[in-house]
């Protein structure tokens, strides 16, 4: 993986500084002018990615100040930068170029609500991040700028072709193996996303969506089926424990981003009731299973459970005599899960 030297590293945030107080002299307009005086996108065959990335680094060093004098700035060379990297093949963002995503990524997510005023390519915006946060150098950056794009560009990520690039994402997750702080992230930015939509009947299915994977992986573990043969298989067991763990900080993290609309749980036009009728037959079986007894799972499970409470509100009532019988099960079983405890 390439990253900035130590040195490098330490140098640029002293320049930060620096960058910081000629720009407040010079004012934005003028430094950012300065900053892409003979410009660089008119040829993207013959891009100097160096001189590129180093011009995204200087422009979201003053992003602070930028936005505090709420100076209009033109940012469709920005755009034009995301367009050329997003219809690059995916195995391009590999050495230096990296650095060139996480660096185009921190703009976007410094400068969102000014990129998402413009008449933005959404799509080429969304493909670009879905690449960079494949990559280890780039994915907080990515991951951080989709949530901020989320936040701030609320009808352009509303439009079909941008939903099913999010749930693409959404669902291929588990091919990326990212860091949980970053997959949260992205999660957030779905999760926030659908429950924003006005049509309740699109806000079902697509929800239905970004849980079914998660679903899937706590189901796998819980298979009965399974249950023989991963006793005998270490590896695979891990592997199965680490994908629900996954699948259920996931929800989690969906329930936290939604809330109960009906104040009795009854309406069926709700989308958080469904979610939370799956989940709790799944962590009804997980919680009466050996698999309860992984420090790790258990600790997700929690959560997860802790957030759809906190989410769901009265509507967990319908849900409070199952809790208990299920939390009384588990304690009950304790003996018999303590022995066979696997990390």
């Amino acid at each position: 993986m390439v990253d900035l030297p130590d040195s490098l590293e330490q140098f640029r945030m002293n320049l930060t500084e620096l960058l910081v107080d000629v720009c407040q002299l010079l004012g934005s307009t003028a430094f950012i002018q300065k900053i892409f005086l003979g410009g660089w996108t008119s040829n993207s065959l013959h891009i100097p990615w160096k001189e590129v990335e180093a011009k995204m680094f200087a422009l979201n060093a003053i992003a602070e100040v930028n936005i505090t004098e709420a100076q209009e700035i033109d940012f469709s060379f920005v755009i034009h930068l995301v367009t050329i990297l997003s219809s690059r093949p995916r195995d391009d963002a590999k050495g230096f170029m990296r650095l060139v995503y996480k660096s185009a990524a921190e703009v976007v997510a410094s400068y969102s609500k000014w990129i998402s005023s413009c008449q933005t390519n959404t799509r080429s915006l969304l493909l670009f991040l879905a690449t960079g946060i494949s990559e280890p150098l780039c994915s907080a950056a990515c991951a951080s700028a989709l949530l901020k794009l989320c936040e701030d560009a609320t009808a352009p990520m509303h439009e079909h072709s941008s939903l099913e690039i999010l749930l693409w994402i959404a669902e291929s997750l588990d091919e990326r193996h990212l860091p949980l702080e970053d997959e949260e992230k992205v999660v957030s930015a779905i999760a926030l996303l659908l429950g924003s939509l006005p049509n309740k009947e699109l806000k079902n299915n697509l929800l239905a969506r970004l849980v079914s994977p998660c679903y899937e992986a706590i189901g796998k573990l819980i298979d009965e089926n399974q249950d023989h043969s991963l006793r005998h298989n270490p590896a695979s067991y891990s592997q199965f424990v680490n994908g629900a763990r996954r699948g259920l900080h996931r929800l989690g993290t969906v329930f936290s981003h939604l809330v109960t609309e009906s104040s009795t749980g009854s309406d069926l036009d709700d989308p958080l009731i469904p979610l939370l009728g799956v989940f709790w037959q799944m962590l009804e079986k997980l919680f009466q299973s050996e698999h309860i007894g992984n420090a790790v799972l258990s600790m997700a499970a929690c959560r997860a459970l802790s957030q759809a409470i906190q989410s769901s509100g009265t509507s967990f009532l319908i849900f409070f005599f199952f809790f208990f019988k299920t939390f009384d099960t588990t304690n009950n079983n304790i003996p018999s899960i303590i022995p066979h405890s696997r990390v």
